[in-house]
């Protein structure tokens, strides 16, 4: 895909198909600002949909921040991530306004050149997601990103009846995995105007290490540049195998953005 990844233009569209296709997955909303995008919901009170991704921490001062955390939804745990590194006053800003440093870092990914892996999990039987398949997928991803299990009932029964009102041919695919028979994994892909944004590329534990994740992604690959996608990124944490995975298949790490957060002591994750 012709984009240049040294572009604030590539990072900035990055960074919107991320927020946006959590958005638009959970019925939230979407902002931007000159200096950063912001994505919230009311509905699902989990900080991975709630999220202040700033893209130039040269124009933060107190006045913006306090601006863009006016518009996320109050009492909602938030994310907020910033390029690395963070200045010294950049992080003293963020402490007195109520934010605190994770400790982790997320990757933002373009894809720059694609790679062909020939006879990846060629068992996987990949499904685009039917009205009744998508429990199954929504049951599937939330167990990957390790939603305690006394949660994912209700978190199904929210995201079945918010999912169908927001995504559509138009705008989405949500991928099923099956191996063997065997539910194995998921990944939804969200475009708009061109632009693409692969998110909860998942794999069932017991089924790990066997190239589903590659499958799974060389098939959204080959989707996105039949829909025309002229620009296709993912978030993936920073240094760690998924993002190895996707830099074999062909994406370039773009930006490294450090993470706080608005409550002590709580975690990105994977």
């Amino acid at each position: 895909m012709n984009v240049n990844p040294n572009s604030v233009d590539a990072l900035w569209s990055v960074r919107r198909m991320e927020l946006k296709s959590k958005s638009a997955f959970c019925g939230g909303f979407y902002h931007e600002t000159d200096m950063a995008v912001l994505g919230g919901t009311d509905l699902v009170p989990d900080p991975h949909f709630n999220r202040i991704s700033v893209l130039h921490p040269e124009k933060l001062d107190g006045e913006l921040l306090a601006e863009c955390s006016d518009r996320m939804v109050k009492g909602v745990p938030t994310f907020l991530d910033v390029p690395h590194p963070v200045s010294d006053a950049l992080r003293e800003l963020l402490t007195t306004s109520g934010y605190h440093p994770t400790g982790e870092s997320r990757s933002s990914m373009l894809l720059t050149d694609s790679v062909a892996i020939p006879g990846a999990a060629k068992e996987l039987d990949i499904r685009l997601v039917e009205p009744e398949t998508l429990d199954v997928f929504l049951e599937l991803f939330l167990r990957g990103f390790q939603t305690p299990e006394h949660l994912v009932p209700l978190a199904t029964a929210l995201f079945h009846d918010l999912v169908p009102q927001n995504l559509h041919p138009g705008n989405s695919r949500l991928y099923l995995g099956i191996f063997r028979g065997e539910p194995a994994c998921t990944l939804y892909l969200f475009f708009e105007r061109g632009e693409g944004g692969i998110n909860m590329v998942s794999t069932k534990e017991s089924l790990r290490g066997k190239g589903l994740a590659t499958a799974m992604m060389l098939r959204t690959m080959e989707d996105a540049r039949k829909l025309g996608l002229h620009l296709l990124g993912l978030e993936a944490r920073w240094n760690g195998a998924p993002e190895r995975l996707y830099k074999k298949l062909g994406f370039t790490t773009i930006c490294r953005h450090e993470v706080f957060t608005n409550v002590s002591d709580l975690k990105y994750g994977l």
